[in-house]
């Protein structure tokens, strides 16, 4: 039985060879079996919905502001609206990594404004009011840095986001994180007439990676998960938000292991 590292993991079965046995004049069929394992070598993460972390703001606080900016004055119904505000804040805080804090939150309240039909004359005061005290902020979990210490060494690293590349170092940087701990950090902005399998595909022709040796870390099927899949790659759903799937990196580590192990 022969163990053949870097090939694509499936079963070969050779033809039977037929052997005549003098002593016993019959025939006798051996079937030999060859086991290609595969051996993952790369690790390929979003960084901008697997790795950032946005602090959540408290509903009720949400709530005194949708109180303030409409004329909304049903308890229930402000308590709806303070959960739609929530989540524009946090949406818009993942997609706009080079913007500050407040000026994330002063483009989700004129975002939820717009979509009420209804206008606020002074929104800076309403920041500075309700959330200069308790922020909403992007950082990166002490359970990533746990997972890059575990896997560090063992596979390549590769990050790739929607932002500029200095916005992803400069957040690594402000969470301790080494960015030169990653291979390569891929900004979409750089490739941007390329598709997302494109870039894939240059990612693996740059590195000399093939498909099967890598695992695509994503927090979005139809953005990462798909694309990755019939490009050929492993692929891994990361959601701290959906139940049934992976919520931490020390169990994300134990996944890639045994992506990388099994037949």
């Amino acid at each position: 039985m022969g163990h053949v590292e870097g090939s694509p993991c499936h079963y070969k079965v050779q033809e039977p060879q037929e052997r005549y046995s003098q002593s016993s004049k019959i025939f006798r069929a051996e079937k030999s079996i060859i086991i290609y394992v595969i051996v993952m070598k790369a690790i390929l993460i979003n960084f901008d919905n697997c790795v950032i972390e946005v602090s959540e703001k408290s509903i009720k606080e949400l709530e005194y502001v949708v109180f303030e900016i409409t004329s909304v004055i049903d308890r229930e119904r402000i308590k709806v609206l303070a959960e739609e505000l929530f989540t524009i804040i946090r949406r818009l805080s993942y997609e706009r990594l080079s913007l500050d804090e407040k000026e994330v939150l002063k483009i989700a309240l004129q975002e939820f404004l717009k979509r009420m039909g209804e206008v606020y004359p002074n929104l800076d005061d309403v920041i500075e009011v309700h959330f200069t005290e308790n922020p909403t902020r992007r950082f990166i979990s002490d359970d990533f840095k746990g997972f890059l210490k575990a896997v560090h060494g063992k596979y390549r690293l590769y990050l790739f986001t929607t932002e500029e590349e200095r916005f992803v170092r400069r957040i690594l940087r402000n969470s301790e994180i080494d960015p030169n701990l990653f291979d390569r950090i891929y900004s979409m902005k750089d490739y941007e007439e390329k598709s997302f399998p494109e870039l894939l595909k240059v990612i693996l022709k740059e590195n000399k990676l093939k498909p099967e040796e890598c695992v695509l870390v994503g927090g979005d099927v139809v953005m990462d998960i798909i694309p990755a899949k019939l490009s050929g790659l492993k692929t891994v759903l990361f959601s701290r938000f959906l139940d049934g799937f992976s919520s931490s990196y020390e169990e994300l580590e134990k996944i890639i292991e045994e992506l990388g192990s099994t037949p």
